[in-house]
């Protein structure tokens, strides 16, 4: 036809039943064409093969390859143009359930659609989906098997650079999808990614979002999963799940767990290998406030970070820190209320003879401290270090020496007004360590008392100081035979005369003689020029031995929360 609008053939089938064909063409020849169409025109909108059906349950190109085996085509097209498409399909109904191109294989290993890129550079597709549709769907997959491994979407490349799967939705407003998958499988995928290269940074499933506020790269939403990621690979460097982030405030993986009752995790991870981490945070930034792991509960009962160790034997962890600056803390925590009983860190320990709070400073040399206590406010009532137990138990217990730079002292509730004050009674001190020991003694008949002391007490002490006391009058008493097989004889008296006395003693036990009781001592090197009470001299409170700056994180700015993020239905 020389027509601008003619048809070289054209057939029609009145038919209103059967197995009617407008135009029919057979090719018995091993590479034949049954009907072939070609446009020679070099421009202008041109079919080569132009089907139309009106039919609400017609097809406009209708095609089927009846051959059992071999690489056959229902349909297959084919462009040579750079802008062309080798098969254009488009449904121009404005409603219902419309379809561009479908395509249905009813073989074991068939494919409903076929898309190959055969080009070995460029920015190819084999399949390119594209939806200008506010709900739209670039690209839409149902797998609709109740069973098996079915795929909504599948998609596989071999280049270097390419993409199994590329979808992109270019609206600017609505809940768009770049790539949607849908299953109804009970083991199916609503969308597969796979990247079968054995080395390289490959990604199975890949997402990006440019949006500066509400963007997702990937978002997962599931009645068990949201998100699951697997690596098959034994060894090297792999991420199950990575997630980058290289926004200012950004979030390389974030998690929410948006149900209000339950026990739900915003994140978990989970690591089965023997040197595995379940969730491993890296902050690489020298500098700022940065976070290897983050965590945040709004919940009056919730945990900011949670972690669990539940192997019943060796030195597992719950949650593990680990700082390798000068100045830095393995583990910190803050509490930011300005009332009530707000704990930084909280512990606890479940076991008969567990521990609540284990601290170890490992280094063999320094000033180290395993426990550091500081409190700001200079109120009575301030504790650095609180220990609490119900007796016999024992609340504070120290292994090795004990030293306070302040007085030491008792504080019980007042026994004249216990509701309202308290007594507070000190110690006595000394240049030596000592012991001491009293009582009363009668003398008998001769005017004599022996006195019994423990029978640890020649263990114990040494260097024996005797003082003696009468009650009720004078008497010449004195000390008739020192102490021997812990006991001494008092001697003197009339008989019947109350004698008060006490013995001190050094202290002589092993722990002394091995590691002696200084008095004087030199400071070392890094607290010279410095003072444990600096205020005492006149000095600033920066010259203090223990002053120390920190801690005083400044926390970020909290981001926008996390409920403003767009759902996905």
């Amino acid at each position: 036809s020389a027509s601008t609008t003619g048809r070289g053939v054209l057939g029609f089938a009145t038919a209103k039943t059967g197995g009617a064909f407008g135009v029919f063409g057979r090719s018995d020849s091993t590479s034949g064409r049954g009907v072939l169409g070609v446009t020679t025109a070099s421009s202008g909108a041109t079919y080569g093969l132009y089907g139309q059906s009106e039919s609400t349950g017609g097809y406009g190109v209708y095609g089927v390859a009846a051959a059992g085996t071999g690489v056959t085509y229902g349909v297959f097209g084919q462009a040579d143009s750079d802008g062309g498409r080798g098969v254009y399909g488009r449904a121009s109904a404005s409603n219902g359930s419309t379809y561009g191109v479908m395509g249905q294989s009813d073989s074991t290993s068939g494919i409903g659609v076929h898309g190959f890129a055969s080009a070995l550079s460029g920015t190819t597709y084999g399949l390119y989906g594209l939806s200008y549709s506010t709900d739209g769907h670039g690209v839409f997959g149902v797998a609709a098997r109740s069973s098996g491994e079915a795929f909504g979407v599948m998609g596989q490349s071999a280049s270097a650079n390419g993409r199994g799967v590329y979808g992109e939705a270019t609206a600017a407003s609505g809940t768009t999808h770049g790539v949607y998958g849908s299953s109804s499988s009970s083991s199916g995928r609503g969308v597969f990614g796979s990247a079968g290269a054995p080395s390289g940074v490959t990604y199975g499933v890949r997402g990006e979002a440019y949006s500066s506020s509400l963007g997702t790269g990937v978002y997962g939403r599931g009645g068990l999963y949201g998100v699951t990621g697997e690596v098959l690979a034994d060894s090297g460097i792999i991420y199950g799940v990575f997630g980058r982030s290289a926004s200012t405030s950004g979030r390389g993986v974030s998690g929410w767990a948006s149900a209000t009752t339950g026990t739900t995790y915003g994140m978990i991870g989970t690591a089965d290998s023997t040197g595995g981490r379940g969730v491993y945070g890296t902050a690489n930034a020298s500098s700022g406030t940065t976070f290897g792991v983050y965590g945040q509960s709004n919940s009056d009962s919730g945990f900011g970070v949670y972690g669990k160790a539940i192997a019943s034997s060796g030195s597992p962890v719950g949650v593990y820190g680990e700082s390798v600056s000068p100045d830095g803390i393995g583990i910190w925590g803050r509490n930011t209320s300005s009332t009530g009983k707000a704990y930084a860190v909280g512990a606890v320990s479940d076991s008969s003879s567990g521990v609540g709070v284990a601290a170890l400073a490992a280094a063999s040399s320094g000033a180290t401290r395993a426990v550091w206590g500081q409190v700001i406010s200079t109120d009575a009532s301030a504790l650095a270090i609180l220990g609490q137990a119900t007796a016999p138990a024992v609340a504070v217990y120290a292994q090795g020496n004990s030293v306070t730079t302040g007085s030491k002292s008792f504080e019980i509730d007042h026994p004249l007004d216990p509701a309202n004050r308290y007594l507070r009674h000190y110690c006595t001190e000394g240049h030596e360590p000592l012991n001491a020991y009293s009582g009363n003694a009668v003398l008998d008949e001769v005017g004599q008392a022996w006195v019994e002391l423990p029978d640890y007490f020649e263990a114990l002490n040494g260097d024996f100081r005797y003082q003696l006391t009468t009650i009720g009058g004078w008497a010449p008493v004195y000390v008739a035979l020192e102490i021997e097989d812990n006991r001494f004889l008092i001697a003197g008296g009339p008989a019947g005369m109350k004698v008060s006395w006490r013995v001190e003693a050094t202290r002589n036990d092993a722990y002394v003689r091995t590691y002696g009781a200084p008095v004087e001592i030199d400071k070392p090197e890094s607290e010279r020029g410095k003072y444990l009470h600096p205020e005492l001299f006149g000095r600033p409170r920066e010259m203090g031995i223990y002053h120390d700056p920190e801690p005083s994180r400044t926390m970020p700015e909290e981001s926008a929360p996390v409920e403003e993020f767009a759902v996905a239905s």
